[in-house]
């Protein structure tokens, strides 16, 4: 069984089994978050009435990101209902996520040619939040945002800044929602931080 996690959702693919010697009419999908009950999967038609599985997959809607949702699959032919696949290839299981929510609106302060940024972990879709992308540029027209600066934690020190200069922050956050990464929303941009330069002698 093959399984990919997507927003409140997994699709699910599975091979044919030996038909036992009549033809495969449809398959039977269920699902259970966690040691809960299994409850039944079907996709409905346009005016929601639900419809056999006659495919080697489908995709199991309305779930809870962040659970661990476990899954199996057995065929029906005219016979009768085969073997669920926990009984033979084993069930598989799959985390639905999302990318993260995005943080609150940095807050800044500055100091000696440099801004230290800090800002709050927003929501993680899910999917444990794996770091996030800081970026600025001057507040004078033309300029363009940095690079992007990675940190793993909620709180970041711009460097090789002009003292003097106002500067605008935003970051945002990832997760590995899409079972690679997913990146999610910039915050609200924290505008017209300015570095202090050291006194003069």
């Amino acid at each position: 069984m093959i399984l990919t996690r997507g927003d409140r959702q997994i699709d699910v693919g599975w091979t044919a089994p030996d038909n036992g010697g009549s033809r495969i009419t449809h398959y039977e999908v269920q699902y259970r978050v966690g040691d809960g009950d299994w409850t039944g999967w079907s996709p409905v038609d346009t005016v929601g009435r639900p419809v056999f599985i006659t495919v080697r997959s489908t995709t199991i809607t309305g779930l809870t990101n962040g659970q661990s949702h476990t899954i199996r699959v057995r065929a029906v032919n005219r016979i009768g209902y085969g073997p669920w696949s926990d009984s033979e290839v084993g069930t598989a299981s799959a985390t639905p996520a999302t990318v993260p929510g995005a943080p609150a609106k940095p807050a800044v302060t500055s100091g000696n040619a440099s801004l230290r940024v800090n800002w709050a972990a927003p929501g993680d879709g899910g999917s444990t939040i794996t770091g996030y992308h800081l970026q600025y540029k001057a507040t004078t027209p033309g300029s363009v945002w940095s690079s992007t600066i990675a940190s793993d934690a909620i709180a970041a020190t711009i460097t090789g800044l002009t003292d003097g200069t106002g500067y605008h922050v935003r970051v945002r956050a990832e997760n590995s929602a899409n079972d690679n990464s997913g990146v999610g929303d910039w915050a609200t941009t924290t505008t017209a931080a300015t570095p202090l330069g050291a006194p003069d002698a």
